[in-house]
Parts: structure tokens; sequence; C-alpha cells
């Protein structure tokens, strides 16, 4: 069946087409209830790679490390007599918050003596004063009492979790704790909420906001592009169904392969948005020049759809296959985001392929008649004269587009020498969002808030073995390695908690021989009163130590991570296990497989495109002329990254694949035009058919590539307005690189199609 007669065939059946769309649309929308929402660091780690398979072993057997929530109370109030007894209210409240399991704050501290701040010094504060020199003193209460500054903290630690299920317990919890936070505070009293739980809650709501506003937007500019280059209302209604067809089913098929929003992922139907608009505008673009030919509108609009199908899928398969490619960059998050994007615009062409017809086939004749007698009587359009300025640099002046292009290359290349690697954590927050202003108050307040962990494991499971006088000695080398590092971050160790028990159970540490057994009888009893999982597995063979630094540079990361890796190789016990992790090795570890998966990405992207080149047009030199005009802007990319300061992260590593797999559709739906008129000219025995051949072709798609390269463009740039700076530099270059490259298609194809004089052999019949 051709694609003439399948279109015949289904604008034939309208009604039942509609039906089947609808119910299409329902199955979309079962998957799209499913999407779960998950904006957490993790999704940025690598996929399955010996460093996050440590990692993933090290959250299972300390499920406590990443649900600790930190309420920072700070001010002149804190610890008087009245403060106290503001946060002694405070914890109690706080327990009875959803999800909670155990709180822990400067009122409800318990040592081996008894309350850290004892009933009878909450009366004069004279005698609170003295407790609180004492409990600065106090093992225990380091990370609840701040040494130097009028600063509490109080712990909360939550069910652990999983999923869909973990971020709705987290965000119920923060949007309850922080109501009870606004409550509780006074003018003497600074409440903040911090933790990882409280981090992923608010990204989660930030993630919201931006596809909320930013959707509709794009949407937006989008919608009044098409109006201002075909000024057809029944053009605006077909494509706006056909983008919100696209989206849905885009976000329906996220929800069945269990793909989740995450940072990256909330831009992936933007992306679908524009990819799904380049077909629609070459479909209304065909549709309207048979018209102006005076082909009847219901023949023009088969004939476009039959016309633009072949072409269409071809690109969107290149596409597809480019995102798909994403993968060899090798992390989560960018995987999620290519295997969605890749799903979305293959049912992007469905919408195209059912939806805009079958919107576009409900005008009315008399409407459709009039509309033809109005589009020839119209004066030329704007895109007309500026297609005609471009022909005219093309046949009259090609050395000068050819000049302009080298030097921009040379440029690139040049500056491409300066691109920086650096990424830290906490990195795709605006500086002057409330988010980084939170976490940097209360990573001063806390020491660090980036977990950096030395899991210690038997090589051979043993219960108990964590507690041996080998492994306890480890950890205390570890403990007194990470607390003396420059930064001086707190730390958390199993030692550090049993210390105060052995001094008062067991008598004066020097005089004690510490023996598995007796470290097993201080635990036991620490456990009534101190949670433990972020230190200790629960059958008691894995310990880990934690340090919370800064959020640091990848310079600094990677000497921080190297220098403990080095420190444990040499200490680690025989018969032991000893890794360095926690989500600041992991981040290192990112960091430093950026740059090959970069290569890797793209270069996959780059052979997708020429394997696809070559396989739809059957020609090697065509499908090399094709990939100049878009790796020409790849390296405007770089190069602009390099002036700009804006570093390789995984927010801009899928910038280059991206952009030139988009780049992609423009030109092979030209260069099919190319190949197409070329051969009809050269049966024809025509003179100057590459010439006549790429101008013609120019003239028949060129309107629709600058109203996808502006539409492109303008739904990227778009995203300065998102809430992460990672995103809004993602948008920014992608946008300029996409328009750089609807440039060098209309500008380096022609002329390098009239230079080179490809040989496409003879003419086929049809």
């Amino acid at each position: 069946m051709t694609w003439l007669s399948f279109f015949e065939r289904l604008l034939a059946r309208r009604w039942p087409l509609g039906l089947g769309l609808l119910a299409l649309c329902a199955v979309a929308v079962l998957g799209a209830a499913r999407v779960p929402m998950d904006p957490s660091i993790e999704r940025m780690h690598p996929i399955g790679d010996a460093a996050k398979t440590d990692f993933d072993r090290y959250r299972r057997a300390f499920p406590g490390e990443d649900s600790q929530v930190f309420v920072i109370a700070e001010g002149p109030g804190v610890f008087t007599p009245g403060g106290l007894a503001s946060l002694a209210k405070l914890e109690e409240a706080l327990r009875g918050l959803p999800r909670v399991r155990h709180v822990v704050g400067p009122a409800s501290a318990m040592t081996v003596e008894g309350l850290l701040f004892p009933e009878a010094s909450r009366g004069s504060g004279e005698a609170l004063r003295e407790a609180l020199a004492q409990a600065r003193k106090e093992p225990l209460a380091r990370v609840l009492v701040h040494p130097t500054r009028e600063l509490a903290v109080v712990q909360v630690a939550l069910s652990s979790g999983a999923g869909v299920e973990r971020i709705l317990a987290e965000r119920a919890f923060t949007l309850a704790a922080g109501e009870l936070l606004a409550r509780h505070a006074g003018p003497e009293v600074k409440l903040t909420l911090s933790g990882a739980p409280a981090v992923r809650a608010t990204l989660a709501r930030m993630v919201e906001e931006d596809m909320g506003l930013l959707l509709p937007l794009a949407l937006l500019v989008i919608l009044g592009l098409v109006a201002f280059a075909y000024r057809e209302l029944w053009s605006v209604l077909a494509t706006a169904a056909t983008l919100v067809v696209s989206w849905l089913w885009m976000v329906g098929a996220m929800g069945w392969v269990g793909v989740p929003f995450g940072v990256l992922t909330s831009f992936a139907p933007i992306v679908i948005l524009i990819v799904s608009l380049t077909d629609t505008v070459h479909v209304l673009s065909d549709l309207e020049e048979r018209r102006r030919a005076g082909t009847p509108y219901a023949r023009a609009l088969i004939e476009a759809m039959a016309h633009a199908a072949g072409p269409c899928l071809a690109t969107e398969l290149v596409i597809a296959s480019g995102f798909l490619s994403m993968g060899f960059i090798g992390l989560t998050a960018v995987w999620e985001f290519g295997l969605a994007t890749a799903l979305g615009v293959v049912l992007a062409w469905g919408a195209n392929m059912l939806v805009l017809p079958w919107v576009l086939s409900l005008r009315s004749r008399a409407s459709a008649a009039r509309a033809r007698r109005e589009l020839k009587a119209s004066r030329t359009r704007p895109l007309d004269s500026v297609l005609a300025w471009v022909e005219r640099q093309v046949v009259h002046r090609p050395r000068r587009v050819l000049v302009l292009a080298s030097a921009v290359a040379v440029v690139s290349v040049l500056s491409i020498t300066r691109l920086r690697h650096e990424y830290r954590v906490f990195d795709d927050l605006r500086q002057d969002s409330p988010l980084a202003a939170e976490l940097t108050y209360a990573e001063g307040a806390l020491g660090g808030l980036v977990p950096l962990a030395v899991f210690l494991e038997p090589e051979r499971g043993r219960e108990g073995a964590a507690l041996s006088p080998e492994a306890l000695g480890f950890q205390e080398r570890v403990d007194a390695y990470l607390a003396g590092l420059p930064e001086h971050p707190p730390v958390v160790s199993l030692p550090r908690l049993l210390e105060p028990v052995y001094r008062a159970v067991f008598g004066p540490l020097g005089l004690l021989e510490k023996s598995e057994a007796s470290t097993a009888r201080a635990v036991t009893r620490l456990a009534k009163y101190q949670p433990l999982d972020t230190v200790l597995s629960g059958d008691r063979s894995a310990a880990g130590v934690v340090a919370l630094l800064p959020n640091v540079g990848s310079e600094r990361m990677h000497e921080l991570v190297e220098s403990a890796r080095a420190f444990v190789s040499r200490e680690v016990p025989p018969g032991y296990r000893a890794t360095v992790t926690g989500n600041l090795a992991m981040t290192e570890h990112v960091t430093g497989m950026l740059t090959q998966g970069l290569l890797r990405s793209f270069l996959s992207a780059l052979g997708v495109s020429f394997l696809a080149f070559f396989l739809v047009l059957r020609s090697v030199k065509l499908a090399l002329i094709g990939l100049v005009p878009n790796v020409l802007p790849v390296g405007v990319l770089f190069g602009t990254m390099s002036l700009l300061g804006i570093s390789l992260k995984p927010s801009t590593v899928i910038i280059a694949s991206m952009a030139l797999v988009i780049a992609d559709d423009d030109t092979l739906q030209y260069l099919v035009r190319f190949k197409r008129r070329y051969l009809a000219l050269k049966a024809e025995g025509a003179e100057a058919p590459h010439r006549r051949a790429a101008l013609e072709s120019l003239n028949e798609c060129g309107r629709a590539m600058f109203v996808t390269s502006a539409a492109v463009a303008g739904g990227f740039l778009l995203l300065q307005l998102s809430r992460f700076e990672g995103i809004a530099h993602l948008g920014l270059l992608t946008g300029m690189t996409l328009w750089v490259a609807g440039l060098a298609d209309a500008f380096l194809g022609p002329v390098l199609l009239m230079a080179l004089k490809p040989d496409l052999g003879p003419a086929r019949e049809r």
C-alpha cells in the first residue's frame, strides 16, 4: 500500500478514526497518571557500574543515611529557659507528623547519665549556661548543639521508602513540617528545614512549577509563530490539537515504561512539542503550496500527507535513534530523558499522521474554497521575501557563505580547548533561588550537607563483624582522618557514638579491653535512645563512617575522594573490604565520566545521522554533505560554552547529541526533496540539474525550515525562565545551536550541493 492510498482510505473513514484517536488518548491518560516524580540527586548517578553497585549496597545497609531531616533553630532565644521549652514542644509536635519514626533534639536528647539538659538546669539562665557548656563537650550532642553559635539542631528520622511512595511521603512531611515551623518560629528564633528528604520534596515542587509555566508558554509561542506564518485559523487549531496529543501520548508512554519526571525529564515534553511541530509545519507548507496551485482542498490534504509521511518518518526515526544514543553517556537521568524523548518523537509522528489530517479534514468545503481564494489573492508573505533574499545570497555570493562558515568553524574549534568540567552536587540551582539560599545557610549551620562515606563490610558475610576490635579500630582511624580534613566536617561513626557509653558503663577507656561481646552490649544500650541505622547495618556486619562536607567544586572533590581512597586502602584490616562512597564520591565519579560520555554519545549520534542519511538518500556523498550544516553548529555550541564559562555537567552534556539529531530533521527533509527533484530534472535532460534542484527544493521547504527553526529556538529559549540554572543553560545553548543549524541548512546546504555536484546515478522509474 502506498502512502497516497493509505491517506485516501484513512480520511474516507473520519469518524472511526476519531473514535480510535479518542481511545488512544484514554490509554495515554491512564499511563500519564502513573508517571512518578523523582528529582533526587541519585538520578544523576551512573547506570550499573561498580561505583553505583557499591553505593546501592551501602544505601541498602544504611537506609537511615538518606532519611534524615534537620530542623535548624538559631537565635538569641534558643538556649534560654523559654527557648528550650519551645524546642521541647516542637520536638513533640514533630513526632506526630506522618512517617516520623524518631526525633531527637537538645530538649529530649539523652546521654548515659540522663537528659542532655537536665530538668534542674532549665529553670534558671545560669544553670542552663553551665548545662550548655557541658553539652558542647558531649560527643553525642555534637550534631545537636553548635560549638560556638546560638544554634540547635533537631534530627528527624523518617521511615524509609522507595520510588513514588518515598517522594509522596517526603512531600507530605515537608508540607506539614513547614506549617509546623511557621507556628513555632518567633522573633528570637529562626527555624529552617533541611536534609535530603526536604530537598527532594522542594525539588519536586520546583519541577512541577517549571512544567506548569513552561509548557503552556512553549505552546503559545509555537502557535503564535504558526499563526504568523500561515495566518489561518484552521492551521493553528490543527497544530494545537496535534501538539497536545503528541505531549499526552509521550507522557502516557513515560508512565507505562516507568520513566519518572525529574530535573531533566521535566522538559522532555517541551522537546516533543518542538519536534512534533517540524512535521506539522512541513505538512502545512506543502498543503499551502498545493492549494496555491489550484488543487482542491481535500485532494491537496491527502497529497500533502502522502508527500510528507515518508521523509517525516525517516527524520523521526533518526531523531529517536539519536536520543537513544544518549545512553552511552551512562547516567540514569540522561538515559531516562533519551528514552522518554525517543518514544515521544515516534508518537509525535503518529499524531501528525493521524490527528493533524483528521482535524484539517473537518473543515467545510465552503470555508476551504474561500480560504483558497484569499490565499491566491494575498500579497507575498514575509517569509517569501526572506526566502528570496537567501536565494540571492546562495546564487550570487557562495564564496562568502563558505568563507563565513569556515571562519566560524575555526573559531569554534579554538574555543573548545577552554571548555570546563566544573560540577557540584547542588549545581543546577540558580544562585538567587530560595532553595539555594536555604542550602547555603544549612551548610554553614551544620558544617556540610554532602555525605562522604566509608563503607566497611566483611569479605565473607558474618553477623556482628563490624563490632570486632579490628573493625572498630579501623572506624576510629577513619573518623579521625575525616574530622581532620581542612573543611572540618561533622563526622558520625559508631566509635564516636559509643565513646560516652564505654566511659559511663565500662570505666575509663584506657583500662577497658574492648571485645566484640562488650561492644555488642554497649551497642544494645546505645540503640535505646540513639538511631544507629546511619552507621551500623541491621545485622551488625557492616559499618559506615559518614562526614558531611560542603558543596565543593569538582577539583577539590577529586582530591578528597582520591585521598580518602588512599588512606582507606592502607588502613583496612584483613578480611574486610572498605569502599569510599556517598553522594560526594558518586558526583566525583560522574564528573570524570562526562567528557568520555559526551564523546561516545556525540559520535553515536553522528554515526546514526550518517547511517540514516545514507539509507534514506542512498548516497554517501549526499549523506556527508548533509552532516556538514549539522556538525558546524555543534562546534559553535562548544565555543559558546567556553566563552560564557558554562561547564560540562549532566544537564549540558546532552546538548551536542540532542542538537545534532533535532537539526537532522530539516536537513533530511531538504535533501529528500533535492534528490527527488534532481532525478526528475536529470531524466528530463534539464541543464544544471544540481543548481535547479537545490534552489527549487529550498523554495519548496524553505518556509517550513524557517518556521521550525524559529519555533525550535524560541521553545528552547523559554527554558531561560526555568528555576534550574542547568536547564536555563541548556535552553540557551540548544536554542542558539538549532537556530545556527537552521541558517546552515538554508545557506550552506544549497551552496555545497551546487559546488560539489554529487552524482546520484540514473533516474529510476516510480
